[in-house]
């Protein structure tokens, strides 16, 4: 992993759950999903699953940054 810095002369951070939550890694986005109206059906489950448990474990095992 390498360590990355906002500025030249900035302090580089390198990658980590902890840092992107912190907001201290430069390299990281916030991922909105929306919808129009409340969600239902379909949309509905694929939203729940994604913020469940099982979910949540899948994102973490892939390297990306669990919401909860």
């Amino acid at each position: 992993m390498i360590a990355v810095a906002k500025e030249e002369q900035g302090r580089y951070v390198k990658p980590s759950i902890q840092a992107v939550r912190k907001g201290t890694y430069p390299i990281s986005r916030p991922l909105f999903w929306y919808t129009k109206g409340e969600a239902k059906d379909l949309v509905k489950q694929v939203l729940d699953f994604a913020l469940s448990k099982e979910g949540q474990e899948i994102v973490a095992k892939t390297d990306f940054v669990p919401v909860k």
